[in-house]
């Protein structure tokens, strides 16, 4: 009906921590080759590796290809091997629960203590699952890029939310934190810094 094409960037959907949580890719319901499906192992094999795949339209299909080859010809045979063994030999299916296991305790931590330590600060729609927690600052005067600056200084770093977006309607008050490279020590102590900047913003 819009004429447009819809982008899918697959590359967390094994990483579901609530079982009321169900993901269904859109490329699934996609009758009318409208999205172009992108899948990337980084996240749930190696994070150097660089692999994925592409399902696209077939009027992308071509010069999608000549990108890729224009871009840097063909990607590594001894990573793509090295991809085919760990999911030929079942390797993935052990991996990806042990990622769910030990992502899921620092999942549960982060979304507890953001409602103990940041409270109505915030708002936070809990995804159910991935590696990070997008949240909106409740004080209209307190901008992410300005909080990225001063939590720089003590260590602790935060996404703003402005580099997610082509039009950010409620101005820069968003960001985003990770989990995936800290353990539940940094976890507590980035939250609770988070929290007393928000509190001393003004004084």
């Amino acid at each position: 009906k819009y004429d447009f094409y819809i982008i899918e960037d697959d590359y967390l959907s094994e990483l579901i921590y609530e079982e009321s949580v169900e993901y269904i890719p859109f490329k699934w319901l996609d009758r009318s080759d409208r999205v172009i499906y992108i899948k990337s192992f980084s996240k749930i094999f190696l994070p150097g590796i660089r692999i994925g795949y592409i399902v696209t339209p077939n009027i992308f299909r071509e010069s999608m290809q000549n990108s890729k080859f224009n871009t840097d010809i063909a990607t590594s045979s001894l990573m793509q091997r090295a991809l085919e063994l760990y999911i030929k030999d079942g390797a993935w299916k052990d991996n990806i629960s042990y990622l769910n296991v030990e992502y899921k305790k620092r999942y549960e931590l982060m979304s507890k203590l953001i409602d103990e330590e940041l409270g109505d600060m915030v708002t936070c729609n809990k995804p159910g699952g991935g590696l990070t927690f997008y949240l909106k600052i409740a004080d209209e005067k307190i901008t992410s890029r300005e909080l990225f600056l001063r939590l720089s200084k003590k260590n602790v770093y935060i996404t703003p939310g402005v580099l997610f977006f082509r039009n950010m309607r409620d101005g820069d008050r968003t960001f985003r934190i990770g989990f995936s490279q800290t353990d539940e020590g940094k976890i507590k102590k980035g939250l609770k810094l988070i929290r007393e900047e928000l509190e001393t913003w003004h004084i």
